[in-house]
């Protein structure tokens, strides 16, 4: 979360100034730090497939960051509690524990609402990227979407119980072995 953190605030800070003066008329996605944020930690997962980085809001402008229903209940969560910053857990998804941590996103800076805040605004290529439908609307310092780590724990959970197993498989036998030399020479 860190590293996905990091990489929007340098988005924000670098690379979206730099992108902005090539004033080409072309939208460049790779200026959006939702964007970069998860093209970064994508091959950072690899072949863990099971941990996933999104960014997920009620109102996106790409509609793949459109907010699952649980994810639209965190969003929720933070919308109605405006101090907290940060929910984590431990849930349940069929069969399978994750550990999850989701931290707001609020906007708090007018350069977004050049995008965000009416298509008229919004670069046209933005909007034949993605149209004028989502993504728009969007007021200063309020919660617009949230980072969501989500991470296997079915796994590492494994480990302690086959241990404990182990161990209480152990005394069961060892019970038996000292019953059996104690009772057998009487």
């Amino acid at each position: 979360m860190t590293t996905a953190t990091a990489v929007r605030n340098y988005t924000v800070e670098q690379i979206t100034p730099l992108l902005n003066q090539l004033d080409n008329g072309k939208f460049n996605p790779e200026t959006g730090p939702s964007f970069a944020a998860q093209r970064v930690f994508k091959p950072l997962t690899g072949d863990l497939h099971d941990y996933s980085y999104r960014e997920a809001s009620l109102n996106p402008t790409n509609p793949a960051d459109f907010a699952s229903p649980f994810e639209t209940e965190l969003i929720e969560s933070f919308i109605r509690d405006q101090e907290q910053q940060e929910l984590s857990e431990i849930r349940r998804v069929g069969d399978d524990s994750q550990f999850y941590l989701a931290r707001r996103i609020i906007m708090n800076s007018a350069s977004f609402l050049v995008c965000h805040s009416t298509p008229d605004a919004a670069p046209t290529s933005m909007l034949e990227a993605y149209a004028t439908q989502n993504g728009f609307g969007r007021e200063l310092n309020n919660v617009v979407a949230i980072q969501l780590l989500t991470i296997p724990v079915n796994n590492e959970l494994v480990l302690p119980y086959e241990l404990v197993a182990l161990v209480f498989a152990m005394l069961i036998l060892l019970f038996i072995v000292v019953s059996f030399a104690v009772t057998l020479p009487l």
